[in-house]
């Protein structure tokens, strides 16, 4: 997160994936990382997860493969 997209501190990153070990990972590299975790409920509706990523400002998105079809368009 911090080579690949040189994430700041106190920037908002959202993960969408299933409760999972990844999910465990991907909050712990988000907060190593200096950002803050927002969780997305992979089976929330797509337009939620849209609004809450506009409303917190997310600007990274973690995904895995189960849920990376949730956002084609974003």
């Amino acid at each position: 997160l911090l080579q690949t997209c040189q994430v700041q501190n106190g920037d908002i990153i959202a993960q969408c994936v299933e409760r999972s070990l990844h999910m465990s990972i991907g909050m712990l590299a988000i907060m190593m990382a200096g950002g803050v975790y927002c969780p997305l409920n992979p089976s929330d509706p797509v337009d939620r997860l849209k609004t809450l990523i506009e409303d917190t400002g997310a600007c990274i998105i973690l995904t895995h493969t189960a849920t990376i079809n949730r956002f084609d368009d974003h």
